[in-house]
């Protein structure tokens, strides 16, 4: 979306409608109030946003950290879906916490990437698994 020019994302409502409604889009699962409503995990990644991308001997990252402010932000790889945490690159945001970067990185199809920065934790992990077309 940043690359396209857009500047203002909406969510539909925060936490889900109770039953019998279908409306489940919420970044809360539902409770008697927002205080008291579990987030789910897809929150994460609309506070956090990362992607990324393998090619040949690269990998395409980008990201926002959840400050949105000049950050910081660690890559981290892990090999299968099990195993340790190791890092990989480092990336600055810029002013408005948006990182982009290529990383010489030669990385297998299943290895999974994700991101930390100060003060916005760490982005759900992303799968370099290419989906099926």
């Amino acid at each position: 979306m940043w690359l396209s020019g857009i500047s203002l994302v909406t969510w539909f409502l925060l936490d889900d409608l109770p039953a019998p409604s279908n409306f489940k889009s919420g970044l809360y699962f539902q409770a008697s109030s927002v205080a008291l409503a579990r987030p789910k995990p897809v929150r994460t990644a609309f506070r956090f946003p990362f992607v990324a991308y393998r090619h040949r001997s690269t990998v395409s990252v980008w990201g926002r950290d959840a400050t949105s402010d000049k950050q910081l932000v660690t890559v981290q790889r892990r090999h299968g879906k099990k195993g340790a945490w190791r890092t990989v690159a480092r990336v600055q945001s810029n002013q408005y916490g948006i990182f982009k970067a290529t990383l010489r990185l030669k990385a297998a199809k299943n290895d999974w990437l994700r991101a930390a920065a100060t003060g916005s934790g760490k982005s759900l992990a992303f799968s370099l698994t290419p989906p099926r077309g």
